[in-house]
């Protein structure tokens, strides 16, 4: 959650950007989920993208339609995942050679060159049958497949608003 200078764990009602509309909030309804959107919702969706980039440089982006279901769903495999002895979950490990996809072990990284991170992470960046966890997450690989596609989906949606944005 991205905090205000005012955030006080002790009050009841704390202000966050979010709750002060400091940060834009793009509503993805009614672009549709085709290869050619409605052009009307895209120069709107391009102008809210630039417009958030330039002042803010991030926008929470709302009806993008991948259902939370299936969000909470990848989250759940994911924390089953962390709950998995060492010996299996090293199985996963990123490894060194230049390519960001695995398992992100506590301690592994350095948030600013010095501090290591407490954070498990596992980085999706290629599907293959290797490169995900099946056997010991019966159902994970098939999931994040069909996840990917919509994210697929909503990337090639928002990179065409972001050309339409820049008049390309």
């Amino acid at each position: 959650m991205l905090k205000s200078k005012s955030f006080d764990e002790n009050k009841p009602n704390m202000t966050t950007l979010l709750s002060t509309q400091q940060l834009p909030i793009i509503d993805l309804a009614h672009m549709g989920t085709e290869e050619i959107p409605v052009k009307s919702v895209v120069n709107r969706v391009a102008n809210q993208l630039h417009k958030a980039m330039s002042e803010r440089g991030l926008a929470v982006l709302v009806n993008h339609g991948i259902p939370e279901e299936k969000l909470n769903t990848a989250w759940k495999y994911l924390d089953t995942f962390c709950e998995l002895p060492a010996d299996i979950k090293d199985v996963y490990l990123r490894k060194r050679d230049g390519v960001n996809h695995g398992y992100v072990k506590p301690g592994q990284e350095k948030f600013d060159g010095k501090k290591k991170e407490l954070r498990h992470a596992f980085n999706i960046c290629m599907l293959s049958g290797a490169s995900l966890p099946e056997d010991p997450l019966p159902g994970f690989r098939d999931h994040i497949a069909d996840l990917t596609k919509d994210f697929r989906n909503l990337s090639s949606l928002l990179l065409q608003a972001l050309a339409v944005a820049l008049g390309k």
